[in-house]
């Protein structure tokens, strides 16, 4: 029996040699080299209004307003006269696009809405000045701004804007309430667009929280136009909460505007007093304000880098 044990052994050794023997004489395979991925397309945006067509990038602290312009002519001497808040107008040059040309910019956060005007046949298309530039519309016109992204799509001639949601193919009428403000004790001034004809005083409600205010008036009845003035049976609270609605138009919050140039305002809202502001008194500090339009002030306490308490007002 050792003696098959023996025989056994040596030849399972001379098998483990002969194989190792073998794997050290086998040619080794060149690697292949790897065979290059081709790049995977690019992932189309869901938003009908972006493609390959020229953009503009968004800056912090902005909002981006894109117009869409068709028209039967060449675009090389068209341009956009765009203006908002205290910011004079300027010409903005379109970029040629599927839909016909298009023009970008950033308005800053804060601006609700910016007036615009389609120029053609400019002497200096995107400067500053007018020139010997035509209007395609008559009258000045207002694009509300709704979030960081606005597509507006506007027709030759047509004082009307559109929304889209297939890049322009389909358009369809974007109504908007787009300014509601205080400019009398009982007058709310509104600004629509597009224009249209409000022929019952019905169609326009106010409210205060839940409760609805009586109109008595409105300078528009009847009229085609984008803006009027609401008259109503109770005087307001500049420190209320109003919004208003207009049928088909949507709602937007009251605030107060052209009522501070008023003589309303300024029989009823001076303050003549010299005690506004900060008094200091031994290690107390006092703060007075005057702020008819606020409805309550918040007082901040924190804890300065000396370690002493300080307090701050918020409004």
């Amino acid at each position: 029996m050792k003696r098959y044990y023996r025989y056994f052994s040596i030849l399972l050794l001379l098998a483990i040699l002969t194989s190792a023997a073998l794997s050290a004489c086998t040619p080794t395979q060149p690697q292949q080299p790897a065979v290059p991925t081709a790049p995977s397309d690019p992932v189309a945006s869901s938003d009908p209004n972006v493609s390959d067509e020229y953009t503009e990038p968004l800056q912090d602290g902005y909002n981006q307003v894109t117009f869409y312009w068709s028209y039967p002519g060449t675009y090389e001497k068209c341009d956009m006269w765009i203006w908002w808040g205290d910011k004079a107008g300027q010409g903005y040059l379109f970029h040629e696009c599927d839909y016909g040309a298009k023009v970008v910019v950033n308005v800053p956060e804060g601006i609700d809405e910016i007036g615009f005007i389609v120029r053609r046949d400019c002497s200096e298309p995107g400067g500053d000045s007018w020139g010997s530039a035509t209007k395609d519309y008559e009258q000045d016109r207002f694009a509300a701004i709704e979030g960081k992204q606005t597509y507006i799509y506007l027709k030759s001639g047509d004082p009307m804007q559109y929304l889209s949601n297939d890049g322009g193919k389909t358009l369809e009428t974007a109504k908007k309430l787009t300014l509601a403000g205080i400019i009398g004790e009982k007058e709310i001034r509104y600004h629509i667009t597009p224009r249209t004809t409000i022929d019952s005083l019905d169609r326009i409600r106010i409210y205060e929280g839940d409760r609805q205010l009586k109109v008595v008036g409105l300078s528009s009845l009847g009229k085609e136009a984008a803006y009027g003035d609401i008259e109503l049976e109770e005087s307001l609270d500049l420190s209320g909460n109003y919004r208003i609605e207009i049928e088909g138009y949507g709602e937007k919050s009251v605030i107060p505007t052209e009522i501070f140039d008023t003589e309303y305002f300024a029989e009823n809202y001076h303050y003549d007093g010299s005690d506004l502001g900060a008094v200091i008194k031994g290690d107390q500090t006092a703060f007075k304000v005057w702020a008819p339009t606020a409805s309550k002030v918040v007082l901040n306490l924190f804890e300065n880098c000396s370690g002493r308490r300080a307090s701050a007002l918020g409004i």
